[in-house]
C-alpha cells in the first residue's frame, strides 16, 4: 500500500468531520499573516522543517516577538521616575539615522509642589505662576487694582528671561546672562532651582523704575518730541503719575543710582529742556523808575 502523504492525511481526517476546517488569518502590524492553531489545521508538507518532532505546541513567531516586545515596554515603565513622564521628540535625522533622545517633562504634581514651595519662599508682593514651559516670578504692585510690573520667566531647562511692564528688559537679560547658572527643573534638583530662582529675584529688587521726563512744566511738549513716548503708567507706578520717555528708555536705573532716569531719558529731559527755553518768550524789560 503506497505511503500517504501528511497533507492527504490531514485533509481527510478533515472530510471524516464533515467539513474542511478553513484557517481563521489575522494580520498584525507589520504586514505578516498570523494563524490561530486553535481555530483550524494547519497543513504542511513532509518536507517542512518546522515540525516540531516531540508534538509539542509550535509557537508563532510573530506573536512571540509581539508579547516580548510588550513585557520590554512593561519593563521600561516600572523604571519611569513616578514624577516625570518622558516624551519622544524624534527629528528627522535622528528617526532615521540613530537612536530617538527622550526628554524629560515635570508632571502637574510636581509642577504643583514647584509652585508652592516658591511662593513660600518668594518675598512679600511676588507670585509664582506656572504653564507648560515654566514659571513665572511676578512683583505686583501695592494697591486694590493688581498688575504686573516686573516678572521674570524660567523654564523647565533653568533659562531666564525678565520682563518690565509687559516688555523685554535687555538690561537684566544681560546681567542674568553673567551672574545666572540654569538649573534644570525635576524631582531631585526642586531645592536647588527654587534657589536660582530666589537669586533672580535678588537681582530685580537691586533696581527701581526709571521716571523718564515726568516734569509738568513740559507736557504740552511731549507730542512734539522725537524719538520719544508717552507712558500714562497704566502698570500703576508710585514715582511718577505719567511721563515721557526715550524710545530707548531701559525702564530700570540701579536703587544706587543718584539720577533718577536712566542715560536715555536723561539726555531726552536735557533736550526737551533746551528746546522749550528756545521756545520761551523773552522775559519783559525792567521798567525805569
Amino acid at each position: 500500500m503506497p505511503r500517504m502523504s501528511r497533507r492527504r492525511r490531514i485533509g481527510k481526517l478533515s472530510k471524516s468531520h464533515g467539513k474542511h476546517l478553513k484557517p481563521k488569518v489575522s494580520r498584525v502590524d507589520n504586514g505578516v499573516p498570523n494563524c490561530d492553531s486553535e481555530q483550524h489545521i494547519v497543513c504542511l508538507s513532509d518536507e517542512d522543517e518546522s515540525i516540531n518532532p516531540t508534538g509539542t505546541e509550535i509557537q508563532n513567531p510573530v506573536a512571540v516577538a509581539e508579547t516580548e516586545s510588550q513585557n520590554e515596554i512593561q519593563t521600561h515603565d516600572n523604571d519611569i521616575n513616578p514624577e516625570t513622564v518622558l516624551v519622544v521628540e524624534p527629528s528627522v535625522s535622528t528617526a532615521i539615522d540613530g537612536p530617538v533622545c527622550h526628554v524629560e517633562v515635570p508632571t502637574a504634581a510636581l509642577i504643583t509642589t514647584g509652585v508652592r514651595k516658591l511662593q513660600c519662599l518668594l518675598p512679600a508682593d511676588w507670585i509664582c505662576v506656572a504653564d507648560p514651559t515654566g514659571f513665572s516670578i511676578c512683583f505686583l504692585n501695592l494697591g486694590n487694582i493688581k498688575t504686573i510690573q516686573r516678572q521674570i520667566f524660567v523654564s523647565f531647562t533653568g533659562e531666564a528671561k525678565a520682563f518690565v511692564h509687559c516688555r523685554p528688559c535687555p538690561l537684566l537679560d544681560e546681567v542674568f546672562s553673567f551672574v545666572h547658572n540654569p538649573v534644570r527643573f525635576c524631582r531631585d534638583s526642586i531645592d536647588d532651582f527654587c534657589k536660582s530662582v530666589l537669586s533672580l529675584v535678588e537681582i530685580v529688587l537691586q533696581y527701581r523704575v526709571c521716571i523718564g521726563v515726568n516734569s509738568k512744566k513740559y507736557r504740552d511738549k511731549w507730542s512734539g518730541v522725537p524719538k520719544s513716548y508717552i507712558d500714562l503708567n497704566p502698570y500703576l507706578e508710585t514715582s511718577y503719575e505719567k511721563t515721557l520717555r526715550s524710545s530707548k528708555c531701559s525702564k530700570l536705573i540701579a536703587n544706587d543710582s543718584v539720577e533718577p532716569r536712566c542715560e536715555p531719558c536723561s539726555k531726552l529731559a536735557k533736550q526737551v529742556k533746551k528746546d522749550t527755553s528756545k521756545d520761551a518768550p523773552p522775559p519783559p524789560l525792567p521798567q525805569s523808575s
